[in-house]
């Protein structure tokens, strides 16, 4: 659809002028109210979110943004590029076009296109193992995820005695993925058979890091006994802030002693200190749970739902 028409007038000529109902008619300089004909009068429009366009060239807009004096939710159209801008903020705009949204991409080609603008949006799809869209947005420095990121493992690896780090139990994160976010979330189910004889579990750990082994770094490891003999599962949840690119702390730790979480007596669980792992930014990451058998006759069923959140 073509836009309307729209004359600039002087502010004595909204006041004497006639005007036409099919064409609008803004003010020829700031605050470029916008106006048009009633069929006996001129009346404004708002160039909100009650609707309206705002006709002024790039220089004007940003002459607006430098003032504070845009509107904010309105919408500014350059005539001479056809650009349209979405005004953020009474300071903030950016463009509203097609190079506003970069559509389905993978996570690498939103993070190394070349010219984001603040407000530029993507769909990412190698973040989730569901291929599930996550929507991102650059902020004018950094891309940073819109909504959370939830994913479910559950492996039941066999009998042994030691330490194990299932390969199957991890969360194999692209690189990058995890800058986008602020904080993580890891609730973790210890399971042993449901008649237990004398299998143990005698510590557990987070990892977060680039081998997908135990040779990654350990996020937290609560300390006291998860499963005695004679146990049959205990639950827990632990909460992370990424306080940069390249640390992360552990902030709390809770487990479970309700119905169907039952074990051995609680730990006792203080935040542990900041740990130093891979730039979040520059990094594939894996991030999953080992644990270590004292004396086993069935396998530990662990099963861990881990939440990225913005």
């Amino acid at each position: 659809m073509q836009p309307r028409q729209v004359v600039r007038l002087s502010p004595s000529q909204i006041l004497t002028s006639i005007g036409q109902e099919d064409i609008d008619y803004q003010l020829n300089a700031a605050p470029f109210t916008r106006y048009w004909w009633t069929g006996t009068a001129f009346e404004t429009v708002s160039g909100g979110a009650g609707g309206g366009v705002t006709y002024a060239t790039a220089a004007e807009i940003a002459a607006l943004a430098a003032t504070s004096d845009l509107t904010a939710g309105g919408i500014y159209f350059d005539s001479a590029t056809g650009t349209h801008y979405l005004a953020s903020s009474t300071t903030e705009y950016a463009p509203l076009s097609a190079s506003a949204h970069l559509g389905t991409v993978t996570l690498d080609t939103a993070l190394t296109y070349p010219t984001p603008t603040t407000g530029l949006t993507a769909d990412v799809t190698d973040i989730l193992p569901s291929a599930e869209p996550i929507r991102i947005r650059y902020n004018g420095t950094a891309w940073k995820a819109q909504r959370a990121a939830r994913n479910r493992t559950r492996v039941t690896p066999a009998a042994f005695v030691g330490a194990t780090y299932a390969t199957t139990g991890r969360w194999a994160l692209p690189e990058g993925a995890v800058s986008l976010f602020s904080a993580i979330e890891v609730k973790v189910k210890l399971e042993l058979s449901t008649s237990p004889d004398t299998d143990t579990l005698t510590s557990w750990r987070v990892k977060l890091g680039t081998a997908g082994t135990a040779a990654d770094a350990t996020i937290v490891a609560p300390t006291g006994t998860p499963l005695s003999a004679g146990d049959n599962q205990r639950g827990y949840n632990v909460d992370f802030t990424l306080e940069s690119a390249t640390s992360i702390r552990c902030d709390a730790v809770t487990n479970t002693t309700s119905v169907g979480w039952s074990g051995s007596t609680a730990v006792a669980n203080a935040a542990d200190a900041a740990v130093t792992i891979p730039d979040t930014l520059a990094s594939a990451l894996y991030l999953g749970v080992d644990y270590t058998q004292g004396v086993a006759s069935n396998g530990v069923t662990v099963s861990a739902i881990y939440t990225l959140h913005p």
